[in-house]
């Protein structure tokens, strides 16, 4: 037995001691912890928890036939719980294996898979990102009714990919950028289109990369822009900038859901209405379910 951070535990560690909460026992001891029983820990506020020999990947995981990338996606989701930001906004674990099987499945194709990572490589920022945009975006998608095509979420993963070709300097720099730096990291939807229409993805997902910085009351980058813009492009222009805004970087901190709603809903007109007011209500159940 001993004693682990919250903050790592992983699939499969073994509780040594009960979790208790108001007095109320939530998780019993020689529990083998699931996804959303790690998330409820953290959201609990809890610091450390006793457990017992970890099995990470041990029969306890391969019992529930868990792929070494969706174990590594499952960590992504624990290690980066912010703002209850997965426990609340999954309904279940399985819909949280769906969304796992779902980014298993894209990591069968190698260019994906070189493409995160050298985004990684580069900046882990960018990759953390776009894992929690195609995490916000695929789940929301799939919830509201709207035809859409699920291969096109791969859209949400690589719509940064053109970050790539920014000097680290620019992307992590803790201040007001220059004229000239300015200009360059604007270059990144553009380089980040050409980079996946030269790989052959197709027009959707290279438009979303294109466009993810466009806003419909004509302001954003890069100008001109198409006048009819695909439902995918649209959504990823809200996604994209939630997901940036309720996550840490080098140079400010993470704001809560509820201020990053408001910032969105105050420039609601930049956006495309039903899907502004869609994604509302999509993070809104999140925030109803917190309280």
């Amino acid at each position: 037995m001993y004693t682990k951070s919250v903050k790592w535990l992983t699939l499969g560690d073994i509780l040594a001691e009960d979790i208790i909460f108001n007095n109320e026992v939530i998780i019993k001891r020689d529990t083998p912890l699931k996804i959303m029983q790690i998330l409820l820990i953290q959201n609990l506020g809890l610091q450390w928890v006793k457990v017992k020999t970890s099995p990470f990947l041990t029969t306890v995981n391969r019992a529930t036939n868990i792929s070494h990338i969706q174990q590594y996606f499952f960590d992504f989701i624990i290690h980066n719980n912010q703002n209850n930001r997965y426990y609340y906004l999954f309904e279940n674990e399985e819909e949280i294996l769906s969304v796992a099987k779902f980014f298993d499945e894209l990591l069968k194709n190698e260019t994906i898979v070189n493409l995160l990572s050298a985004t990684n490589k580069w900046d882990f920022y960018s990759l953390r990102h776009s894992i929690d945009t195609f995490i916000l975006g695929s789940l929301w998608m799939k919830r509201v009714n709207v035809d859409y095509r699920k291969e096109d979420c791969v859209g949400f993963l690589l719509h940064d990919i053109g970050k790539i070709k920014v000097p680290r300097e620019i992307l992590w720099k803790n201040g007001k950028l220059t004229d000239e730096e300015l200009h360059i990291i604007m270059k990144h939807p553009e380089d980040g289109a050409n980079i996946l229409k030269n790989l052959g993805f197709s027009n959707v997902i290279c438009e979303m990369a294109n466009y993810h910085h466009v806003r419909l009351n004509n302001t954003g980058y890069p100008k001109p822009y198409p006048k009819n813009l695909h439902i995918m492009v649209c959504a990823t222009m809200i996604v994209d900038v939630f997901s940036a805004l309720t996550q840490e970087r080098p140079y400010r901190e993470a704001i809560s859901f509820k201020d990053a709603l408001d910032l969105l809903m105050k420039d609601r007109e930049s956006y495309a209405q039903f899907l502004i007011e869609s994604f509302y209500k999509f993070i809104s159940r999140c925030l109803k379910k917190q309280k």
